[in-house]
C-alpha cells in the first residue's frame, strides 16, 4: 500500500514553491550577510554595508518576492515523450526506467504514476519538490515535474523504448 499524500490544485503548488523559493533566497542572503560580518569583512552594521541601510533590505526582500514568484514558472514544467503504448501497458517498464534513475513511485491515480527521489539528501536539496508525474496522452506519455529533471528522463525514456522497440 503506498503512502497517502495531500494533493494540491496546480495554484496552490505554485505559491508554495514560490514561497520556499523567497525563504531559501532571504536565507541564503541573510548568511552571507553573517558570514561578512563574522570574517570582519565589513565593518558596522547594515547601515554600513547597504547603501540605503535597512530600507535596503526591504527593497531586496521586494525583489526576491518577484524573482520568486516567477521562478516556478521557469524550474517546472510538462514535456511529452513520443513513445507508443498505454500507461497499462508500459508501467512496469516505466516503474523500472524510474528506479534505476532513482526515483520510486509514490501515487499512483488511474490514469497518472508519481515518483520521487529515493535520496533524502536530493529530496531537501529540491525543498521536497522533487515530484515527477507520468500520466498517457495523445502522442506518448507526458511528464511533469522540475524541468533539470525531466528533460534528461524524456531522452532517455524514448531512447530506451526505441531501442526496446528496433530489437523487436
Amino acid at each position: 500500500m503506498l503512502p497517502k499524500q495531500k494533493s494540491y490544485s496546480k495554484d496552490m503548488r505554485y505559491i508554495i514553491r514560490a514561497l520556499k523559493y523567497f525563504i531559501h533566497i532571504s536565507v541564503l542572503l541573510a548568511i552571507v550577510v553573517a558570514i561578512l560580518f563574522a570574517l570582519n569583512i565589513v565593518e558596522g552594521g547594515i547601515n554600513d554595508v547597504f547603501r540605503n541601510g535597512w530600507d535596503s533590505i526591504w527593497m531586496l526582500a521586494l525583489m526576491f518576492l518577484g524573482l520568486s514568484a516567477f521562478y516556478p514558472l521557469l524550474g517546472y514544467a510538462h514535456y511529452t515523450a513520443s513513445v507508443a503504448g498505454s500507461l497499462e501497458e508500459r508501467k512496469a517498464e516505466i516503474c523500472s526506467y524510474m528506479q534505476e534513475k532513482g526515483y520510486v513511485l509514490s501515487k499512483e491515480d488511474g490514469d497518472c504514476l508519481k515518483f520521487r527521489l529515493t535520496s533524502f539528501g536530493k529530496r531537501l536539496m529540491r525543498d521536497f519538490e522533487d515530484t515527477v508525474s507520468v500520466r498517457s496522452v495523445f502522442g506518448g506519455f507526458e511528464f511533469e515535474g522540475y524541468r533539470k529533471d525531466i528533460i534528461p528522463l524524456i531522452h532517455g525514456f524514448e531512447e530506451r523504448c526505441g531501442e526496446k522497440a528496433q530489437e523487436q
